[in-house]
């Protein structure tokens, strides 16, 4: 709630490093292979935070566009990373930003019709699933974040879809 993520030892408790962000931490952490954490980071200044798990050091910070909702940039669920193509894949209000994982420059920027509440989900051939709260489902191209799947549903979905592996989409609303 502070804003501050913190790493410690596993065997004796005490604390490794600290680092407050600015900004108030709703959602977990991303974690990469390199022990890299993306961290979504809300308030006045709405980011993605990239930290070095080793040190605590800040890599990057990407600053959302968008500070005119109420909630002012904040990122309403854990990015993903695809691990692959060192990509990043952000929320943030209407947006699903691809963020390039060593220099936190954006790739790409989809803009949905309705809000996004809920963490991205990546399929086994790429694709980047998610719901919004006007009632679909849509699926965007790892490469270049044009729309290539529209699925109506009967009502909000405003959590993270679940995929089969032969690519079956379940969903709530």
């Amino acid at each position: 709630v502070n804003g501050t993520v913190y790493s410690f030892n596993k065997g004796n408790g005490d604390i490794i490093w600290s680092l407050n962000t600015g900004g108030g931490i709703s959602h977990s952490p991303t974690i990469s292979s390199q022990n890299t954490l993306f961290i979504g980071s809300s308030g006045d200044d709405g980011k993605i935070v990239s930290i070095d798990g080793n040190t605590g050091k800040v890599n990057w910070e990407f600053l959302f566009r968008d500070q005119s909702w109420t909630n002012r940039g904040q990122s309403p669920g854990s990015p993903v990373t695809s691990g692959d193509d060192g990509t990043l894949y952000a929320m943030e209000t209407r947006h699903i930003i691809a963020i390039d994982v060593e220099t936190g420059k954006e790739k790409w920027n989809w803009g949905a019709r309705f809000h996004i509440y809920a963490s991205p989900v990546i399929a086994a051939d790429g694709t980047i699933y998610l719901g919004t709260h006007g009632s679909e489902v849509v699926g965007l191209n790892p490469e270049t974040g044009t729309l290539e799947l529209e699925h109506r549903t009967p009502g909000s979905v405003n959590s993270s879809v679940a995929i089969t592996e032969d690519n079956d989409i379940y969903y709530v609303t």
